[in-house]
């Protein structure tokens, strides 16, 4: 009788053990799902800026790179802060939602960085005046898109050597020319991705 019980209490504890053991494989397979799913939710989000980007914004880019040029797109007209394009500012809420949605976790900010950047800075090198005048008055005013260009120029400076991270009068000129080719809608609207130079493997 002693015996039987000792062999019934080995086999109660590798029970045991084996519903620990697939517990956990379970608990590591929900674990890696749920991160599946984030991953993939975080990819739609971004496929979905990325064509509103393209597509939908492309009529402001365009009518803002317009404004922004003389009349022979050779040179960028000064910027009346008191009187700025609409369609400047429709540019300006769509990168501060970009950081509401980098904020809350819907988005990776190494996305925004590989997808938009390349477009934000000379963007911002010429809204930066208005947007800091607006900033006086009410410091939260974008505030959430200075604070993402900020993390912008350190992922630029980590990854690519800095390379644009401050543009100048000729980058700013160069943008607007060729968001001033754009054709709203057009499957052919050109994109600028940057290529991570310097990230560790």
């Amino acid at each position: 009788m002693a015996r039987e019980g000792s062999n019934w209490e080995k086999w109660t504890a590798l029970a045991s053990l084996a519903l620990a053991v697939f517990g956990g494989l379970a608990l590591v397979l929900a674990w890696w799902q749920i991160r599946e799913l984030r991953a993939a939710a975080k990819m739609q989000y971004l496929d979905q800026l990325v064509h509103r980007w393209d597509y939908e914004m492309v009529e402001a880019r365009k009518g803002l790179a317009l404004r922004r040029l003389d009349e022979n797109k050779k040179s960028v007209r000064p910027l009346d802060l008191n009187d700025p394009p609409t369609e400047m500012v429709k540019i300006l809420n769509f990168y501060e939602h970009l950081d509401l949605l980098v904020d809350r976790g819907f988005i990776d900010r190494e996305d925004v960085w590989s997808e938009f950047s390349a477009d934000m800075f000379p963007f911002y090198a010429d809204a930066h005046s208005y947007v800091d005048q607006k900033q006086k008055d009410s410091p939260s005013t974008w505030g959430g898109f200075t604070d993402l260009m900020e993390d912008m120029r350190r992922l630029e400076k980590e990854w690519n050597d800095g390379a644009e991270d401050h543009s100048d009068a000729a980058d700013i000129l160069g943008y607007y020319q060729d968001e001033a080719d754009l054709e709203p809608g057009s499957p052919d609207v050109p994109k600028k991705h940057h290529q991570l130079k310097n990230v560790p493997q």
